[in-house]
């Protein structure tokens, strides 16, 4: 099983790996809603050799990175894809059913390959991190997404950490700067 996410003491869900290869990736995504005592399969992509759409709306394209919730209708699974779309999907009903989130196409442009970090959510307020070095903020629960624009020697990071809605950490990641010899904070 992969990494549970709780948004409280009873409701979690967690992704199942069921195989990966040349840049596809069957899961299956479980939930509780017991405090984790019994698991029940909500959704699922084909498995790696079939094709097409499984339970939910899902596929085996891209390789799936991770899955965030705010609430018990309203999460996100990440992916990163090997060239021409960014991996972002959502939900709005608990993870039964899942499509292609849009975000704003400065984002969203990739052709060497690009994904979404799973969002890290304070409230209302979210950072959600794109392995090209973008950073996008939600100020409504992840209905919208507003890329924000970073210092040109900072679009490429090694890390990015945000420890509450106004504290973050970056460690840039690419010359001048050798990643780790340099701290960025933000409040």
């Amino acid at each position: 099983l992969g990494v549970m996410h709780f948004i409280n003491a009873r409701d979690g869900w967690t992704r199942q790996q069921l195989g990966a290869a040349s840049g596809q990736d069957a899961i299956a995504i479980l939930r509780t809603t017991d405090g984790g005592r019994r698991w029940s399969l909500i959704a699922h992509t084909p498995s790696l050799v079939g094709s097409g759409v499984g339970k939910g709306g899902l596929t085996t394209g891209c390789d799936k990175s991770g899955i965030v919730f705010v609430s018990r209708s309203d999460g996100w699974l990440t992916e990163y894809c090997n060239g021409g779309s960014l991996g972002f999907l959502t939900t709005h009903d608990g993870g039964s059913s899942w499509a292609e989130q849009s975000l704003p196409a400065s984002a969203a442009s990739c052709s060497d390959g690009c994904g979404a970090n799973p969002p890290r959510f304070f409230g209302s307020m979210g950072f959600l991190t794109l392995t090209g070095g973008g950073l996008l903020v939600t100020n409504d629960s992840g209905a919208t997404w507003s890329v924000v624009k970073l210092p040109e020697s900072l679009r490429s990071f090694s890390t990015i950490q945000y420890v509450d809605a106004r504290h973050g950490f970056l460690v840039p990641g690419r010359p001048p700067v050798a990643p780790g010899h340099v701290l960025y904070i933000t409040s």
